[in-house]
């Protein structure tokens, strides 16, 4: 891809990338497409005009190549032009006839990320536009039903490359086309969990850190880890374990030991599985616990780079992934080769809705990374079934009855609007998806 890339600059012409969500993702992404070839960021939204500005600012553009509008026909004229476009028009991207590909970087943690989300991604697919979601919220919850869309159109509707959902599926695609079986697959998290923290007992951690306290209290609570592991498990088929995964404290040497049957010393009641690990050993690392040929398996362990394990299972690593750097080649593999980096193939799980304390009856969520709720990830029979809540609703909604801390939130608790699309997209895939 990379020589295609090359040729595409050789001859001045590049893939129109359109941004949606200007905050830490979007900021990142918008600036590592500035320094490729052969792609270009043409539109940035999100409902603060001065960040977009200052986006194209950091990346050297002058105020004459910079357009602020909400109007298609003025940013279709404006990228004709090799101009940028800055707007507060969410959903402009997918307006505009030139733009090629969008990416959905609007964060869970943002007010109204998944109903916002769900619409940015909706309009794209029905304008025909590739989308790549770094929205996990939106891709955990309705991303089977946007995929199908998608396929529907002959366009790509894919999750990101550098994400752990992306390195993770590189080492899935290798095992299973090896024709060995998956034990379990997950992604190693080195902060510790906290099922309590809250934006007000995080704040100073996160100012030191230079991060929103939202962003950290979805790491450290696990609502964070169980959003990636719900788009994985949707990608693959593999389902969690238990409700909110095992997630042992270990380190990577026990991985093949610790991620076993029970009955074989390890901590899982069946194989297949989606998981995470803890321990100081995991910073962006993902891993694929599995299984085979024991002979054969054993004389690739010595000399195999990070393969682990004495059999029967073995693990393979993949360490020091480069997030949201990677994901503009995402975009890129979408338009030039019409194919994901990872895509939802039909939902199997769900990341449900906990109370994070006790919560009174006309109490108002605060969503994904807030005080009142954490998500868990459970098998989708069991959400169905308890009539669960999902984490990605979480947000703004007000309790009909009295929660008590640890109990699963459900829909006949809260007073929830019908009319939303992410709601209505999400019912549409539970009756599609009913019988498969």
């Amino acid at each position: 891809m990379n020589d295609e890339l090359r040729a595409l600059e050789e001859r001045n012409e590049r893939i129109n990338i359109g941004v949606v969500g200007a905050h830490t993702a979007g900021e990142d992404i918008v600036r590592q497409i500035s320094v490729m070839k052969g792609v270009k960021t043409g539109i940035i939204s999100d409902p603060v005009l001065n960040r977009v500005v200052s986006i194209y600012r950091s990346i050297g553009l002058r105020e004459s190549q910079i357009v602020i509008t909400s109007n298609e026909r003025t940013a279709e004229e404006a990228l004709k032009e090799g101009k940028s476009v800055a707007s507060n028009n969410m959903y402009l991207a997918a307006e505009v006839p030139t733009v090629d590909v969008i990416i959905d970087a609007i964060e869970p943690t943002h007010s109204g990320c998944t109903e916002v989300g769900a619409n940015v991604e909706l309009r794209a697919v029905t304008s025909r536009k590739h989308v790549i979601t770094v929205n996990k919220s939106v891709d955990a919850m309705i991303g089977p039903i946007l995929r199908k869309f998608a396929d529907a159109s002959d366009i790509v509707y894919s999750g990101p490359a550098g994400e752990e959902i992306g390195g993770l599926k590189e080492l899935y695609d290798l095992v299973d086309a090896l024709g060995f079986d998956v034990v379990a697959a997950g992604k190693g998290k080195c902060t510790p969990l906290n099922r309590e923290a809250t934006p007000d007992s995080l704040s100073d951690k996160a100012s030191k850190l230079g991060i929103e306290a939202k962003i950290l209290v979805s790491y450290e609570d696990g609502t964070n880890s169980m959003f990636e592991m719900n788009e994985f498990a949707n990608a693959t088929g593999l389902k969690p374990d238990i409700r909110g995964m095992h997630g042992p404290t270990t380190t990577i040497s026990e991985l093949p030991k610790a991620f076993n049957l029970k009955e074989q010393g390890g901590i899982l009641q069946d194989t297949g599985v989606v998981d995470y690990a803890l321990g100081p050993e995991f910073p962006y690392t993902v891993f694929l616990v599995f299984t085979g040929d024991k002979e054969k398996l054993k004389d690739y362990s010595y000399f195999v780079h990070d393969m682990l394990g004495p059999g029967p299972n073995y693990a393979i690593i993949k360490s020091g992934r480069m997030h949201t750097l990677e994901i503009p080649l995402s975009a890129a593999r979408a338009v030039i080769y019409g194919k994901p980096t990872v895509a939802p193939l039909k939902p199997v799980a769900e990341v449900i809705t906990v109370a994070k304390r006790n919560i009174k009856a006309g109490e108002t969520l605060d969503g994904v990374g807030g005080s009142t709720t954490y998500g868990l990830l459970e098998k989708l029979e069991v959400a169905r079934e308890e009539e669960a809540l999902p984490a990605g609703l979480s947000e703004g909604l007000k309790l009909k009855k009295d929660v008590s801390k640890g109990d699963v939130i459900r829909y006949s608790d809260v007073e929830l609007d019908g009319e939303l699309t992410v709601l209505q997209l999400k019912k549409l895939q539970d009756k599609l998806f009913t019988h498969n």
